[in-house]
């Protein structure tokens, strides 16, 4: 299914409902952007931007893409150049209007239209005056709602939250990796903002309104090296995502898919908390929580959670793409939970999907971690390598690029 732009996904939706809030796009790229809406919560009192001093990150052009019939094959892009840029900081917020167009002015952008809205923030798409860019805005309230009942924790703050995801964001140096360019963050306004690269296509488009995949087996593999990409940069950077899934996966133009919304994401030291207590939390989608995050039987010790969760959901992602649905379902989280702990994986019958390709996602979705796949194995795995010719080949296996 694949709703109209202002649509968002329902709980009853077990492949978008997610702590997360996206809107999917239609083929309009200008009124259906790219964006990154997270629902965090609780107040904070002290300034982001002290808290994201000196940040850097690098630009870095899109793959070399070919399409044929239907079909993309992707170049990697490990020697691809790369620009080096400052994130910018503003610490002032200037609002003004075009007397022609109508239209606000937030500093030195344009403000388009509202493409997105969360619980606690919306996303707008805005015009960057000096270079011409079109730009993903999140903005969000610097204050969350406090929550009835729960004491605030060191780390659970709304701007506590804002922090550790720009944090994150600014350690990331990829093109598969979405990129902040700018946050604005003036003390005396209740909103940050943070602006992002836009991706013309926004999220990737896995299902038909049927129920069947939306794309073909080969288009399926483009994307899902892609994420692998990312994912090893982000694994080696010793970032987990906590929320692979179709819906936070980005398209441009070029047909260079990026990895976005960090908001539930997890670096050690960043939580302010005990980093075993913050990744035993359930952040994320719950149709792409690993077994190892469904515990449900105390007589049992708790697993330990590791990044092996985000191999659990990119094998959930990929069957996705290959078949048009989620492998394990239920009416509710609790059932959920109990599947994805205990059911056996179960291939429909249709389509028609080669054994490679099962036997790939019989390892991704390994019930136990220790036996999960590790990205170097998913990457030499032949499903994975596939269609590429040496070049490819060796680009795709180098590892020049985790070294930014």
């Amino acid at each position: 299914m694949h709703p109209d732009s202002n649509h968002v996904a329902g709980d009853n939706d077990p492949a978008s409902s997610s702590s997360t809030i996206n809107t999917p796009y239609t083929a309009d790229a200008i009124s259906q952007p790219t964006l990154y809406c997270s629902s965090s919560s609780s107040s904070s009192t002290y300034s982001l931007v002290n808290a994201v001093q000196e940040l850097t990150i690098v630009s870095t052009p899109a793959s070399t893409t070919s399409t044929n019939s239907g079909s993309l094959v992707q170049t990697p892009t490990a020697s691809a150049p790369a620009l080096t840029s400052l994130v910018k900081e503003t610490h002032y917020i200037n609002l003004d209007y075009d007397p022609i167009s109508g239209r606000k002015m937030l500093n030195t952008y344009e403000i388009i239209h509202e493409i997105g809205r969360g619980q606690h923030g919306k996303v707008k798409l805005g015009r960057d005056l000096t270079t011409g860019d079109l730009v993903a805005m999140k903005i969000m309230n610097r204050t969350g709602r406090p929550r009835l009942g729960r004491p605030l924790r060191q780390g659970s703050t709304q701007e506590e939250k804002i922090r550790r995801e720009v944090a994150i964001l600014k350690k990331c140096n990829h093109p598969h990796i979405v990129r902040l360019r700018e946050v604005l963050d003036d003390a005396s306004s209740k909103k940050i903002f943070l602006v992002f690269e836009y991706v013309e296509l926004g999220e990737i488009t896995w299902q038909n309104e049927d129920g069947t995949p939306a794309m073909t087996m080969d288009y399926s593999r483009s994307i899902f090296r892609d994420v692998v990409l990312g994912l090893e940069y982000l694994h080696h950077k010793g970032i987990i995502h906590r929320d692979i899934k179709p819906a936070n996966l980005l398209m441009t133009k070029e047909g260079v898919v990026k990895i976005s919304d960090f908001g539930v994401s997890f670096i050690s030291g960043l939580s302010g908390e005990d980093d075993e207590f913050e990744l035993a939390k359930t952040a994320g989608t719950p149709a792409f929580f690993a077994p190892e995050l469904c515990y449900n039987n105390p007589d049992l010790p708790r697993p330990q959670i590791t990044n092996k969760i985000d191999i659990w959901a990119l094998g959930v992602t990929l069957f996705c793409l290959l078949f048009g649905r989620c492998p394990f379902t239920a009416d509710n989280e609790f059932e959920l939970f109990n599947v994805i702990a205990t059911d056996p994986l179960v291939f429909p019958e249709n389509p028609n999907v080669p054994e490679s390709a099962k036997d790939l996602l019989l390892n991704l979705l390994e019930k136990d971690p220790e036996k999960r796949m590790s990205i170097a194995e998913i990457k030499r795995h032949p499903w994975v390598l596939d269609g590429l010719n040496p070049i490819q080949k060796e680009h795709f296996l180098s590892e020049e690029l985790l070294a930014r």
